[in-house]
């Protein structure tokens, strides 16, 4: 037996803390919103990791969930001239941050 049995484990919260299983499960996918139609951009920094707009990207998390990569998270890229110091578009509803989520 590879993993020490718990009875602990009937909730699904508690099942998720057994680090034994699956990798894949325990991965967290960045996935990086840019404005725009049809965009896919590489990050050279970053291999396997692109700047989409929305449309691309509810695609690339479809795949990603086939695969059963099951957390995603999302970072905005807002251009220059949206930024200021108090990050008054953040919350706008016209970003395409809140339009993918």
């Amino acid at each position: 037996m590879n993993i020490r049995p718990r009875i602990n484990r009937w909730t699904p919260a508690r099942r998720d803390l057994n680090f034994g299983h699956s990798i894949i499960s325990s991965l967290v996918q960045p996935h990086f919103v840019v404005a725009g139609s049809g965009v896919d951009q590489e990050i050279s920094s970053m291999p396997g990791i692109n700047r989409q707009s929305v449309d691309v990207l509810l695609s690339t998390i479809a795949k990603d969930m086939a695969m059963g990569i099951t957390a995603h998270m999302l970072f905005p890229v807002v251009d220059s001239h949206d930024k200021d110091s108090s990050a008054s578009k953040a919350s706008s509803q016209d970003m395409p941050l809140q339009q993918a989520v």
